[in-house]
């Protein structure tokens, strides 16, 4: 059973969806916009660092969760989530994050060429 971060077990975990294509793809966007944000003075208060820091966590968990839910994504999607991966590879401040999403990115590149041949 999943826990929250209390430790108490969280319910709610149990019955939530797999995530989207979408919700990886907003996840990402947030992820990299925020960190671009962040490093302009004048909009550096647009994103907080913490909820950065925890969209970088939830896409990390929902790459894993993404993977093994959606085998057969259509090509154009693999390769809008790859552009998508790269941006956040490039930007992201957690090493966990830019590991996770090399790897995704590995994953996709032979099936995106197998795709277009």
């Amino acid at each position: 059973m999943a826990h929250n971060q209390e430790g108490a077990p969280n319910p709610n975990r149990e019955h939530q969806e797999a995530p989207s294509f979408n919700d990886i793809i907003r996840l990402c966007q947030y992820i990299y916009e925020g960190w671009m944000a962040r490093s302009d003075s004048n909009k550096r208060l647009l994103y907080d660092e913490h909820d950065l820091r925890v969209k970088e966590k939830k896409l990390v968990d929902s790459l894993a969760e993404f993977a093994s839910t959606h085998p057969d994504i259509p090509t154009k999607d693999m390769a809008v989530l790859k552009d998508h991966l790269e941006k956040v590879a490039e930007l992201a401040d957690n090493e966990m994050v830019v590991t996770r999403a090399k790897q995704v990115i590995t994953w996709l590149e032979p099936r995106i060429a197998d795709a277009k041949k």
